[in-house]
C-alpha cells in the first residue's frame, strides 16, 4: 500500500511517517521541506498543498492519503494564509484525490473546531465528536479556517468518497524540532522562562499514539465520521506538578486573570501585527481557547479505532530527554530522589 501523507515534515507528520514505514508500507511525502529522521526508502516531493499539479503528482497511485499539511499558528500577520492553505489547500487535496483514485482519506482536523464562543464558561463542559458548531462560533481565524476545512472534508465524504477526519489534542513527545506552541510552552516552563501561567484545562496525547491513531482512523474508521485523538485532561496546576515531579525545576506560582490576559493578548497581537511582524507571545485566539473549561472525550477512538494510549508523564518524559539531548535545557534534568521542595 502507498500512502501520501502532505505535511509529512511537521511533528505529527514524521511521526506518522515513521510509523508507517515501521510497518512495512510504502509511503510518499509531500511537503515544502524532507522529513528528519525518516528511512532513506521514503518518497519526497517538494510542493505545496495549493499547487495542483505537485498534489496530482504526489497522490498518482496512491492507495492512501494522510492530510495534515496547514497553517497550525493561532496568528497570521495576513490572516488570508489560513485561508488559502487549510481551506483551499484541503480542496485541492481531495479533489486530485477523487481524480487519482485515492481509495482512502484522513483529514487532520484541530480540536479548535469543537470548542465555541460560548463552551464552557460557566462550567466544565465534556465535548465529543458529536459536538455541533457553525462558523459564527469560532474563536479566531485558525479555528474558522479549520471549521471550513471539515465542511469540504465533510461535503466529500457526503459525496460518497472514503473520508474520514481526525482531531488531534495536544501532542507531546520527542522529535518536535519545529517547536509547536505545546511543546515551547513545556519547554518555556522548565527552563524558567515563564513567570506566570494561566488557569486552563488541558488535553494532552502522545505524538505517537496519535500516528497510531491515524493508521487506525485508515483502518477503522467510517466515512464521515470524526474521531478525537485525545488523551488525558488536565487543569494547568496539574501540568505544572508533573514538570516539577520530572524535572525538580521550580514552577511559576503566579495566576494571570483572565482580564489581564485577554487585554495583553489583544496588545501583543497588534504589536506583533503591525510593528515586530513576528507571532506574539500570546495570541488573541489562544487566550480564548484557554478560557473555556473544556475536558475532550476519546471514547470513540478508543473503542471504534482501538486507540492505545501511554501515560502522558511517560510521554512528557521522554519529550524532556529528547530536549536534553537536543541542548534545549538551560537545567540539568534530576532524578526524582533529588528533587528539591516545589516552588
Amino acid at each position: 500500500m502507498l500512502n501520501v501523507v502532505t505535511g509529512g515534515a511537521g511533528f505529527i507528520g514524521t511521526h506518522l511517517v515513521q510509523e508507517l514505514t515501521r510497518r512495512g508500507e510504502r509511503v510518499r511525502v509531500l511537503d515544502l521541506k524532507p522529513p528528519r529522521g525518516v528511512s532513506a526508502d521514503v518518497d519526497f516531493i517538494s510542493g505545496s498543498v495549493t499547487d495542483p499539479a505537485a498534489v496530482f503528482k504526489a497522490l498518482s497511485g496512491a492507495d492512501a492519503v494522510f492530510h495534515l499539511a496547514a497553517n497550525a499558528h493561532l496568528w497570521a500577520a495576513d490572516k488570508t494564509k489560513f485561508q488559502t492553505l487549510n481551506v483551499s489547500g484541503t480542496k485541492c487535496v481531495l479533489d486530485a484525490a477523487v481524480r487519482a483514485g485515492v481509495a482512502h482519506i484522513v483529514h487532520t482536523s484541530s480540536l479548535t473546531v469543537l470548542v465555541g464562543k460560548h463552551s464552557g464558561l460557566k462550567h466544565e463542559t465534556t465535548v465529543s465528536e458529536s459536538n455541533t458548531l457553525s462558523a459564527a462560533d469560532m474563536l479566531g481565524a485558525y479555528p474558522l479556517s479549520k471549521f471550513q476545512a471539515d465542511q469540504v472534508a465533510l461535503a466529500a465524504a457526503r459525496e460518497g468518497h472514503d473520508v474520514r477526519i481526525v482531531l488531534p489534542t495536544l501532542p507531546v513527545g520527542p522529535g518536535d524540532y519545529g517547536l509547536t506552541a505545546p511543546s515551547k510552552m513545556i519547554l518555556d516552563l522548565v527552563n524558567g522562562a515563564t513567570p506566570a501561567t494561566l488557569t486552563c484545562l488541558l488535553n494532552f496525547i502522545d505524538v505517537r499514539d496519535v500516528a497510531a491513531g491515524m493508521i487506525h482512523a485508515r483502518e477503522k474508521g467510517l466515512a464521515g465520521e470524526r474521531y478525537i485523538l485525545g488523551n488525558e485532561n488536565m487543569w494547568m496546576k496539574e501540568l505544572l506538578a508533573l514538570l516539577h515531579d520530572l524535572t525538580g525545576a521550580p514552577m511559576p506560582r503566579l495566576r494571570v486573570p483572565y482580564g489581564v490576559a485577554l487585554m495583553a493578548g489583544g496588545l501583543t497581537e497588534w504589536i506583533a501585527t503591525h510593528v515586530t511582524h513576528r507571532p506574539p507571545t500570546a495570541p488573541l485566539t489562544g487566550v480564548r481557547l484557554a478560557r473555556r473549561r473544556i475536558r475532550f472525550d476519546n471514547a470513540k477512538a478508543v473503542t471504534a479505532l482501538g486507540l492505545k494510549l501511554r501515560p502522558v508523564k511517560s510521554s512528557l518524559g521522554d519529550q524532556l530527554k529528547w530536549f536534553e539531548t537536543e541542548g534545549l535545557l538551560k537545567r540539568p534534568l534530576v532524578t526524582r530522589d533529588s528533587h528539591p521542595p516545589a516552588a
